[in-house]
């Protein structure tokens, strides 16, 4: 099926895309792929049902006034901005068949109910020889969704004393009850008033104190 979102163009492979989400599964943790999904409007949801993408298993980050979506389609980009098509055979061993339509334009999204979108070639994210050439069967998209309207129960205090320079770093979260918790500081749910470490969600009423491994954040 081919669909318009200009300035991209894709042929989508629905069938194959339902298959890949049925075996992967992107998500750091369905908490977030929770909220997001219930903040979607209707525009949204079928923008994902129609491209046979399961919402429950894409990743999906969480940031200061924002929600990041990433996720892979089965088929293939016919249509970009020219500018992209040059930037991307200037880095990588892809040359764009010459069926494929240019588009003279510095816009770089869609707009989808509030949902920025953009489409991409996954060579520079899927470093496999597979994928070194154009018609390589997948095409990879982010999406942004505001969380403008949000009762955001993380304070701006906390996420610049800790997210900062903790984000992707190893960490040890002591909890009230004396428990402890080593790994990734891996994200924040806003929403939720929790932190993902290790991939556990952590109430933050919950937490003693965060630190690095080896250095404690005052």
């Amino acid at each position: 099926m081919i669909y318009e979102f200009y300035p991209w163009k894709i042929n989508v492979n629905k069938e194959e895309t339902i298959k890949y989400y049925q075996t992967e599964d992107m998500s750091m943790a369905r908490e977030i792929n929770n909220i997001v999904n219930a903040k979607m409007t209707k525009g949204q949801k079928d923008f994902f049902e129609n491209l046979g993408v399961d919402t429950s298993k894409i990743l999906i980050i969480s940031k200061l006034g924002c929600f990041e979506l990433k996720f892979y389609v089965a088929g293939n980009v016919i249509g970009l901005p020219k500018s992209q098509k040059e930037a991307l055979e200037s880095v990588f061993p892809i040359i764009c068949p010459n069926d494929v339509k240019l588009y003279e334009t510095d816009n770089f999204l869609f707009d989808i109910d509030g949902m920025a979108l953009r489409f991409k070639h996954p060579c520079s994210y899927l470093l496999d020889e597979t994928y070194d050439k154009w018609n390589c069967g997948f095409f990879y998209s982010m999406a942004m969704i505001s969380n403008d309207g949000s009762s955001f129960a993380i304070s701006e205090e906390f996420h610049e004393k800790y997210y900062d320079d903790m984000y992707d770093k190893n960490v040890k979260v002591t909890l009230k009850n004396g428990r402890q918790i080593v790994g990734l500081y891996n994200d924040e749910f806003y929403e939720d008033a929790s932190i993902l470490v290790n991939y556990e969600v952590v109430k933050i009423e919950d937490i003693e104190k965060v630190e690095l491994i080896g250095e404690e954040i005052q």
